[in-house]
């Protein structure tokens, strides 16, 4: 069809000279842009219809033979979408209502014309609206049925609440969870709840079925009102399900004592872009397994005259069993493992402070024994040495179990967090170290340092430990220098010590931070190989981390963190 802004195509299929002429005349004079063609027979009409596209159609009813009526007839087969109008003498009503309801658009009497081109503008126009909205009922039909098919392929539950709880739909999946669809669709969500659990809710917006059940000591909808986030929007309710409405009862068989079924049946709405996830759980079935699922919901709105009206809530049901599962298997192991530090933490302080007595009294004694033996057998050079021996072991164990003490207690004894400088801190570890500082003729180059929420007594371990670690692994020909120097970024501040020592190799930069671990032999560099354990333990206190890496002209560079809050 041509457009009404540009030429109306009729077609007229009439005899009479005369009132061909007056058709003509009232169009062409209507200030629309009408362009006429005229047949005379039922041949040419037919003819016409099937090689020329006509915005409309105008026939006499009144024409020999019934050529008239047989128009319509043929015309609704060629051009079933072109407005078929009569004109007329006749002016009996009875003929005029046969016609329309034969499909006619319109009948006007052959006095009326000029109301014609009124009449064709308006009849074309109410069909092409009623061909656009079939088109679009179809379109629309067609996608509802195609994403319907793409909702129940997936295994997710998909749902629609309107805006006063009332199910419109549920998608197949939830047969998963017991139900069937036509269980929920129609009808109100409060048939799923025990009624033990109307406390829960609110009674007078969501469950006026528990009118006489109090909901709670001072009677306060607590679903709408305390449970509230945003507009219309709730999180995280929990209630038991209703036994009696579930279809399926092998879901539910052999549970009347402790099978009871939880979920959050209803997520109020809240804007289209606005979205919660709820996880709520289902316990089933007489050896009371848990089914978990998750909802993630969101309002459907109608924005009037600047207000938004609540249509209602659509969401999706996910079951996170396996997810859940997983998650409580590794909170066990993760407690387990907890205890099991405690327990350890508590067997390194007890052993510890236990040896600590007797290998002291060990030591003084191979100190007195040594003495005398020194003074008695003098020329026994054996024995001198396997003294020495059991001496210098003595000591040694004395020396881990007091580093073991220290490790230990970096959680138990720690103090707590306060405003720390950690320029004043690096000042302190520099005189603790001052002696070593200067025999190894080491520079320390300081940059700004931040001040961080810490515990400050191990921020200098920290600090002294690494800068210990930097002179004790020195090359042999050029003197230490060590660079400290820090930078930041959104959440945390970041600190380096870099040296111009040895290096580490890449492989070992994990195996460095392990307690007791060492890269050398004692006569190569002395130490117990805790003090970088002790590091990461007061880092890790400090909810930061810390690795080492090579630094660009040789030498190490250790990196810690520390958060900003």
């Amino acid at each position: 069809m041509s457009s009404l802004e540009s030429n109306i195509i009729v077609l007229c299929f009439e005899k009479n000279e005369t009132t061909i002429r007056k058709i003509k005349e009232k169009l062409e004079t209507s200030g629309l842009d009408f362009e006429i063609g005229g047949v005379r027979n039922i041949e040419d009409f037919t003819s016409a219809l099937r090689h020329i596209r006509f915005d409309v159609i105008v026939a006499d009813y009144g024409l020999s033979h019934e050529e008239g009526k047989c128009a319509l007839d043929i015309a609704k087969k060629i051009v079933p979408n072109a407005p078929f109008i009569y004109i007329s003498d006749i002016e009996d009503n009875k003929t005029i209502l046969i016609a329309l309801e034969a499909g006619a658009a319109q009948f006007i009497h052959k006095n009326n014309l000029d109301i014609l081109p009124l009449t064709i503008k308006r009849s074309i126009e109410e069909v092409r609206e009623r061909v656009e909205n079939k088109r679009i009922r179809f379109l629309l039909e067609e996608s509802e049925e195609k994403y319907e098919k793409l909702i129940q392929s997936v295994p997710d539950v998909v749902y629609r609440i309107d805006n006063e709880g009332y199910f419109l739909f549920v998608s197949d999946s939830i047969k998963n969870f017991g139900y069937e669809p036509e269980d929920l669709i129609g009808k109100h969500f409060s048939v799923l709840l025990h009624e033990k659990d109307a406390p829960n809710v609110s009674r007078e917006m969501v469950l006026p079925g528990f009118k006489g059940i109090e909901t709670g000591d001072e009677k306060a909808p607590k679903l709408f009102d305390e449970r509230r986030t945003g507009k219309r929007m709730t999180k995280n309710l929990e209630i038991r399900l209703n036994p009696e409405t579930v279809k399926n009862k092998n879901i539910l068989k052999k549970n009347k004592d402790s099978g009871l079924q939880w979920v959050e049946v209803f997520s109020s709405g809240d804007y289209l872009e606005t979205e919660e996830d709820n996880k709520i759980k289902i316990e089933k079935n007489e050896e009371k397994e848990t089914i978990w699922i998750e909802i993630s919901a969101a309002g459907e709105y109608f924005q009037s005259n600047k207000e938004n009206q609540l249509l209602g809530t659509v969401g999706l049901i996910r079951d996170i069993s396996e997810r859940k599962k997983l998650q409580m298997e590794f909170q066990e192991i993760l407690s387990k493992l907890k205890n099991s530090n405690e327990e350890l933490k508590q067997f390194a302080y007890v052993a510890s402070h236990d040896l600590r007595e007797p290998l002291r009294m060990i030591s003084s004694f191979l100190d007195l024994i040594k003495r005398k033996i020194e003074s008695h057998y003098q020329q026994d050079e054996d024995m001198n040495e396997y003294i020495q021996y059991a001496v210098d072991g003595a000591h040694r164990m004395e020396d881990f179990i007091n580093a073991l003490l220290r490790l230990s207690r970096i959680e138990t004894h720690g103090s707590d967090f306060q405003q720390t400088d950690l320029k004043s801190v690096f000042e302190k570890a520099t005189d603790n170290l001052r002696i070593k500082i200067e025999e190894n003729q080491a520079f320390l180059k300081l940059e700004s340092l931040p001040v961080v929420l810490a515990d400050s007594s191990q921020m200098i371990q920290l600090f002294q430990n690494l800068i210990e670690n930097a002179l004790k692994y020195r090359r042999k020909d050029i003197d230490p220098v060590v660079h400290i120097f820090s930078s930041e970024t959104e959440s945390e501040y970041q600190i380096t010590v870099q040296d111009n020592g040895i290096g580490i190799q890449k492989e070992y930069f994990d195996r460095i931070f392990i307690v007791f671990q060492r890269l050398h032999t004692r006569e190569e560099y002395e130490g117990n190989g805790i003090g970088l354990a002790m590091c990461k333990k007061i880092i890790e206190r400090h909810r930061g981390k810390i690795w080492v890496e090579n630094g660009e002209n040789g030498g190490a560079r250790f990196i810690f963190t520390l958060p900003k809050e």
